[in-house]
């Protein structure tokens, strides 16, 4: 509360979004988007109370050029902390009246549903004022989270879990719902549960908004527990009794094949680990940079950052990106005046000048950051698009020119070192701009090399004066752009591919061949008794990419596992399989199922059921727009308010 000092930076763009307009909109567009809103979300028409409130709310704050200016450069908190006069508290209602003369009632037409509108009150912060009525005391509902039960507009949701035999065999179990009732929940003869699948019961969910009679579904997503391993007998037993996987491999196919061992995998953890080893070499980099080698460091650095760029010449519109860094890089605001950038580049360039034994990259990331933030045009589009606009070609491109051609423009422009004792680079030349070429490969190249013949033209110089002078010619820079492969996809150094096995593969075993990127033939298979679950990784050590710097060595090779299951099975697979796998817990007594109730499982695409829910809403939303000014339309946003 009375906390001294300026006031920290909080969220600034939450009163924007809200009006749904850019931080660049003109008091009119803050009008427009207002107006359109309020009719939209109020209360009188049917509308969200607590919307119309923030849009209120956010107009209030946003059409007062001084709030505006606080907000805009320290946030909603530096308001509530009382600077500008605080951040609002007007009656909403007060404030969408003004735009239809303030009387109070409604501009819908018909009266308002409350009558003619008193004035109301601040709540609590100040006294009353004459002819005012206190403000109300509103509750906002706020459902606490439920141990078992998630909840979805008027559905609920539900987590299961099977054991295999149950998922094949059948199950039965008891659910208690959320007024205590007893449902019995089981599989119909024969029925298989795949993993990762959900079942529906009608009537069973939430009741509906003013329809309580009326209730959504209840949906149960099964998951399925494999055993971790089978005994030999218990292998045979399903090979005889499951659907046969495709023909086995000829000794002749297998002979022509690599062996590979797979090796179990957590890929949650792995990726961890490997980013926890990524953040730990850059800190190495980071730490030696000054010492022997570090140049190489940082050459090596721009190369991989020229391998990942992407989206180069991007058609179309921009899209928003980071718009914060460069000013974070010069450690100003983004009100900052052209003086202060002036100031704060000076001073953190001078710091990490090279010839100072300073940081190089950091002297070239504070060039770029002040030779876009000192050009009124850059300047506009890097606030409203973000970086990636500029290296699109907004505004002449996001710079490139020479770092200490800008640095050397605040001492004279002569190109040496304002330090004393000369550069030590000696008499710098100007640079032309860099040409920008990307290069598409397909993985295949990356990953056995490849050489490319490209035919590129140039300006030529001129002879007399060698094109300016004390200028020499850019780079030709290559980016390379990695294609799409149909079968293996690149992470780092390491491939992953997918696969999918048949139940009786993922139990009992399976072998295959795949085909890698240098056209070898690996031979891919389980151990004996080992048990592949669905959605479960196998990796192979140095099958992956080449690593840079080093291509022999290898990252690894990670193989995706999905497992097919049957859509049903005979009453004589069902019994021979439950004589196999083992057992799941004890089966229900006749009393326990006698006290509850029967429900019926419907199968449901989880993925189109939520569609189809989306769309059965967006329709309901238009038809309300269509027929809000038409007969009856008065009496319906009534009953929405009720």
């Amino acid at each position: 509360m009375f906390r001294r000092g300026p006031s920290s930076k909080s969220d600034n763009t939450k009163f924007y979004e809200i009006l749904g307009v850019p931080k660049t909109a003109s008091p009119e567009d803050l009008k427009k988007a207002y107006k359109k809103a309020a009719i939209k979300n109020h209360p009188d028409k049917g509308g969200d109370p607590e919307k119309f409130k923030e849009l209120a709310q956010a107009y209030e704050v946003l059409s007062d050029p001084e709030k505006r200016e606080i907000y805009d450069q320290y946030g909603e908190d530096a308001l509530k902390e009382g600077m500008g006069g605080g951040g609002g508290g007007h009656d909403p209602f007060d404030i969408f009246s003004s735009f239809f003369g303030g009387g109070g009632g409604s501009p819908f037409g018909g009266g308002s549903s409350r009558g003619r509108r008193q004035r109301r009150g601040e709540d609590v912060v100040h006294p009353l004022k004459p002819d005012t009525v206190t403000g109300d005391i509103v509750f906002v509902i706020q459902q606490k989270e439920h141990p078992k039960f998630k909840r979805k507009g008027d559905d609920l949701f539900v987590e299961h879990t099977l054991s295999l035999t149950e998922a094949l065999c059948g199950f039965q179990f008891v659910l208690t719902h959320l007024d205590k009732r007893q449902l019995l929940i089981k599989s119909s003869p024969g029925e298989v549960v795949k993993p990762d699948s959900y079942r529906a019961i009608t009537d069973e969910g939430m009741p509906m908004h003013q329809r309580p009679f009326m209730k959504g579904k209840l949906y149960i997503h099964f998951t399925v527990d494999f055993p971790d391993s089978l005994s030999p007998d218990q292998t045979k037993a399903i090979e005889a009794v499951l659907p046969k996987p495709k023909a086995d491999l000829s000794d002749m196919e297998i002979d022509e094949c690599e062996e590979t061992t797979l090796h179990e995998v957590n890929i949650e953890d792995e990726m961890r680990r490997k980013a926890q080893a990524q953040r730990e070499a850059y800190d190495d980099d980071d730490d030696d940079e000054e010492g022997p080698g570090g140049a190489q460091r940082v050459q090596c650095a721009q190369q991989v950052f020229l391998n990942n760029v992407d989206k180069m010449f991007r058609r179309g519109p921009p899209s928003k990106s980071d718009n914060t860094k460069f000013y974070e890089i010069l450690g100003v605001p983004k009100t900052a005046s052209p003086e202060d950038l002036k100031k704060a580049y000076k001073k953190a360039a001078i710091k990490n000048h090279p010839d100072k034994g300073g940081d190089p990259e950091k002297f070239k990331e504070l060039a770029q950051a002040y030779e876009v933030l000192s050009d009124p045009e850059k300047r506009e589009i890097y606030d409203q698009y973000g970086e990636d606009a500029l290296k699109e070609g907004m505004g002449g491109g996001g710079g490139g020119h020479d770092p200490f051609d800008i640095f050397s423009s605040f001492f004279g422009g002569g190109g040496g070192s304002p330090f004393g004792g000369g550069s030590s680079r000696g008499r710098r030349q100007r640079r032309g701009e860099d040409v920008v070429h990307p290069l598409k490969v397909s993985l295949e190249d990356l990953y056995l090399g490849t050489t490319k013949k490209l035919s590129l033209s140039r300006n030529a110089l001129c002879s007399k004066c060698n094109g300016l002078p004390d200028t020499v010619t850019g780079d030709i820079v290559f980016v390379i752009q990695q294609k799409d492969h149909p079968k293996f996809k690149r992470k780092g150094d390491d491939l992953f591919v997918e696969h999918t096995l048949s139940l009786t593969e993922a139990l009992c075993g399976f072998q295959f061949v795949l085909t890698h990127l240098d056209k070898r033939q690996l031979l891919i298979k389980s151990s004996p008794g080992e048990v592949v679950k669905p959605d479960s990784y196998r990796a192979i050590t140095d099958e992956g990419m080449p690593m840079h710097q080093r291509p022999f060595m290898k990252g690894k090779l990670y193989i995706h596992f999905t497992v097919d299951f049957p859509d049903s099975l005979s009453p004589d697979q069902t019994k021979a399989i439950e004589a196999v796998l083992p057992k799941p817990k004890a089966d229900l007594s006749d009393m326990e199922i006698d006290e509850c109730e029967e429900t019926t499982l419907h199968e449901v695409n989880i993925e189109d059921e939520m569609r189809r829910k989306a769309q059965a809403q967006r329709e309901a939303y238009d038809d309300d727009d269509d027929d809000e000014e038409g007969p009856g339309g008065a009496q319906r946003v009534q009953c929405a308010q009720q």
